[in-house]
Formats: C-alpha cells, sequence, structure tokens
C-alpha cells in the first residue's frame, strides 16, 4: 500500500489527493494544511467581497452543497486531513516529514513514498516604505476575504488602490465600486491581466 503525503490543502492539493485515490484506492493519502480551512474556492474570494453571497463557507461547498472539511475527505475521498498543521522539515533521505501542529505545538513525523508539494503561491508584498501600515491588506484566504469586507463596510475613506492588475487584482475593482469607493489600480507592466493576455488585446479592454 502506498503512503503519499501531501503538503498544501486548498486547490492542487486536494484534487491531487482525490485522483490519486481514484487511481488507487488503496493508497493511504494525507494531506497538511497550515490553515485551518481545507479545500476552499480562493478564487470566489471577489465575488464574495462584492456580496453575490453572505457567508464565506460557501466557498468551502460542493456543487452539492455539502462542506469538504476534514470529515468530508475522511469519509467521501478516504483521505486523512490534518489542519492547522504546518511541514517543517522534510528528510528526503529518509522519506519523512516532521509535521508541527500549530495549535498545541506537538511535532510528529509523517513517513511516505511519494511526496506531493502543493502549497500554492503568497501574496508579493512590495519592498517599499509603509507597507505594513494600517489599511493595507492583501486577498490570499477566507480569514483575508473577511476582514476586507469589514474594511469595506466600516471604512469612512472611499478611496483604495489596488496593486496588481492580475485577475483577482481586476476582479476586485467592482466591489469597491458597487461600494462607492474611488478606486486606483497600479501595475509595474505597461497592460493589464500580463499573465492572460497580450499587450493588444489588453489595451483594447482598458
Amino acid at each position: 500500500m502506498a503512503k503519499i503525503v501531501i503538503i498544501g490543502g486548498v486547490a492542487c492539493g486536494p484534487k491531487a489527493a482525490a485522483r490519486i485515490k481514484r487511481l488507487d484506492p488503496s493508497a493511504e493519502v494525507t494531506i497538511i494544511e497550515k490553515g485551518d480551512t481545507v479545500s476552499y474556492g480562493a478564487c470566489g474570494l471577489p465575488f464574495y467581497l462584492a456580496d453575490e453571497f453572505e457567508d464565506i463557507s460557501e466557498l468551502t461547498k460542493t456543487a452539492v452543497g455539502v462542506v469538504r472539511d476534514v470529515n468530508f475527505f475522511k469519509a467521501v475521498k478516504g483521505v486523512d486531513v490534518k489542519i492547522n498543521c504546518e511541514a517543517v522539515e522534510i528528510d528526503r533521505k529518509a522519506k519523512k516529514v516532521k509535521v508541527k501542529n500549530l495549535v498545541s505545538g506537538e511535532e510528529e513525523e509523517i513517513s511516505y513514498d511519494k511526496l506531493v508539494l502543493a502549497t500554492g503561491s503568497s501574496p508579493v508584498k512590495p519592498p517599499i516604505p509603509g507597507i505594513d501600515l494600517k489599511g493595507i491588506y492583501v486577498l490570499k484566504d477566507l480569514h483575508d476575504g473577511e476582514t476586507i469586507k469589514k474594511a469595506i463596510k466600516e471604512s469612512k475613506d472611499k478611496r483604495v488602490v489596488i496593486v496588481g492588475a492580475g485577475m483577482i487584482g481586476m476582479e476586485c475593482i467592482e466591489p469597491f465600486l458597487n461600494a462607492g469607493f474611488e478606486v486606483s489600480v497600479v501595475e509595474k507592466l505597461p497592460f493589464v491581466l500580463p499573465t492572460f493576455l497580450d499587450e493588444e488585446i489588453s489595451l483594447l479592454i482598458m
């Protein structure tokens, strides 16, 4: 029986786990996720900010409304999920991962035959003065979404600057405009959506 450990439990990790179990139902698959939520649609966060739905937990549900939590993955997928756990060390020679529980502080070692790294991306915070001041946010996970939505509702200053004209940045324009904000978008490249479009098509959108 193959033992598969997957580090990262938001998007690619759960998809990989489900695929592995379909290919080899006997495989022992474990997902390690340092956050407190597994398998959610982060790409839907701008729509949450735009009030297209009220409960952010909708981003964790299947098409039929079942929450994809630890119990769901165990019962439906046959996959063990460890949330609030961080992989702190990988011993490739011994094929072991040291995992720290971020709540209890306890550590354990998990052995594997195959290791999948599905840690995703991180928001790029430009190294500029004031980047850590109050009122500056990143949009990465569900907690970020809740924080920004609260700020939208409570802010008296109706001006916002979005740094980055990628997909998420551009999709965040509408929620702020709908809430009465004056929106400016800053992008270091000369056109928007630079990773999706060429300059000619991008300029047509602008």
